[in-house]
């Protein structure tokens, strides 16, 4: 080897379980210090930015950092490691109404949700209304494409939705401001805007989603994956080395 260039090869013994331990809980630390800081962090869109990049820094990694299918990647890391709240797989009525609203609007509509009340996604009213709206759909599109726009709507896909809001925009305008609750809610407003030289006002439900619901999300993830590690010794995040061909090139093969 050449002067200029020094090598270092370590081993792992599959018994060097103190290494793997010490591993695992200076990761942790490294995490829970970050997300320490997160809370001296008044901007919320700088908190969300950083807490769906805490979990995609280890969804990625499981993954060994595929080139496509991210959501997939998010989605599955989410959904196997959170065990919090038990409804991210369920579809929000909500927003496939508004997304499909042209299409359905004939036949569905949200005026038996109550003006002022505040719903959470397990209220009997809310999946109700998924109900209400698959039997329409079905009726008029293939099952196939029907089953698309539902996991399209499911919690844990609208969170990636919200990521990438909020990585390609900066912006978080679902967030909510009200600091009491820590779970998703729905509630009804006002909505002010400008088109086409025209100033419209309506009325529209929003799904909300309070900055410490992502929090806990991310905390939960990142401790249930390192409990893992430690179950099956194994070092955290080891796709993520020098060694990847990206460190050199900025790019990936």
């Amino acid at each position: 080897m050449g002067n200029d260039k020094i090598y270092e090869i370590r081993a792992i013994e599959e018994n060097d379980f103190e290494y793997i331990k010490e591993s695992i809980e200076d990761y942790r630390k490294y995490n829970n210090d970050i997300l320490i800081q997160l809370d001296g962090v008044s901007n919320k869109g700088v908190k969300l930015l950083c807490y769906f990049s805490l979990i995609e820094s280890i969804a990625q990694d499981l993954s060994n950092y595929p080139e496509r299918e991210q959501q997939k990647t998010f989605v599955e890391f989410v959904l196997k490691y959170q065990n919090k709240y038990l409804y991210l797989e369920f579809v929000d009525p909500i927003t496939l109404f508004y997304h499909l609203e042209n299409e359905i609007q004939d036949k569905i509509n949200l005026l038996d949700l109550m003006d002022g009340q505040v719903y959470n996604p397990l209220d009997r009213s809310i999946r109700d209304k998924v109900d209400e709206i698959r039997e329409v759909l079905e009726k008029n599109m293939a099952k196939e494409k029907v089953e698309k726009y539902l996991i399209k709507h499911r919690y844990v896909d609208l969170l990636y939705r919200m990521r990438c809001r909020i990585s390609h925009e900066f912006s978080y305008s679902h967030i909510s401001i009200n600091t009491r609750e820590e779970e998703p809610y729905y509630i009804n407003f006002d909505r002010t805007y400008k088109i086409e030289n025209a100033v419209l006002n309506d009325k529209v439900w929003q799904l909300s989603v309070p900055i410490q619901f992502i929090k806990n999300i991310c905390e939960n993830c990142i401790n249930n994956y390192l409990d893992e590690c430690l179950r099956n010794k194994k070092i955290p995040c080891e796709n993520d080395s020098l060694g990847r061909f990206c460190e050199l090139s900025w790019y990936s093969r």
